[in-house]
């Protein structure tokens, strides 16, 4: 058995503040990230920044901010242009310290050779249901939550079966990093990149735990 395949929906970089003062952020500097012109919506609690012809998408809400990016099979995407439109959305924001940033990747999976992975989930991280299921009836399905602390982030993994696909799964990877310095342009682009390199490679040694 093996990993089929494994597609991203959205890659998402979120800066943590200190404090973030939404009269702070400089409007001025987010429509000069880029060429074309955004789409700035100031709402009660959030604001919103579109960057439509990149897909890019920016959300200021409390101390975060996440910069979203669709990622479509049809289409390419640039991981250097979402790390270029992150760090020019989070200089805009002024006179508040970071205090972590970090990664999300959305996404679906599915393994060969597993034809119900709710139940293999269940047999993998489930197995000692016999007294809850005699009393309340059988498990049909587990979706796993786990945290990894490594050297460089701290990682959280869920992973949820798919209804309509049953060898299919949804994965949610966060990485997560206590970094006060602020990262360039590179050094961004970079750690997405090895960040979503370690997606499969988590996936694949998950799954191959069971095998031993």
């Amino acid at each position: 058995m093996r990993l089929k395949n494994c597609e991203l929906n959205v890659i998402n970089v979120t800066f943590v503040f200190q404090d973030l003062n939404r009269d702070y952020i400089s409007r001025d500097h987010i429509r000069g990230i880029v060429d074309d012109k955004p789409i700035i919506t100031d709402l009660p609690d959030v604001l919103v920044v579109i960057y439509p012809q990149q897909e890019i998408q920016a959300i200021f809400e409390g101390r975060r901010v996440m910069v979203n990016l669709a990622v479509r099979p049809e289409v390419s995407y640039d991981v250097d242009m979402l790390a270029s439109i992150a760090i020019g959305v989070l200089n805009s924001v002024k006179g508040s310290n970071l205090v972590a940033y970090g990664f999300n990747f959305h996404g679906a999976g599915q393994l060969e050779g597993i034809q119900d992975v709710g139940s293999y989930f269940k047999n993998k991280f489930f197995r000692e249901q016999a007294e809850l299921e005699s009393a309340f009836g059988s498990i049909f399905s587990v979706a796993p939550r786990f945290g990894l602390r490594g050297s460089a982030y701290d990682i959280n993994v869920s992973l949820e079966p798919h209804d309509n696909n049953p060898s299919g799964f949804g994965f949610h990877f966060n990485f997560h990093k206590n970094r006060p310095a602020i990262p360039n342009v590179e050094q961004l682009g970079d750690e997405m990149r090895s960040t979503k390199g370690l997606i499969k490679e988590l996936l694949e040694k998950y799954k191959g735990a069971s095998e031993q």
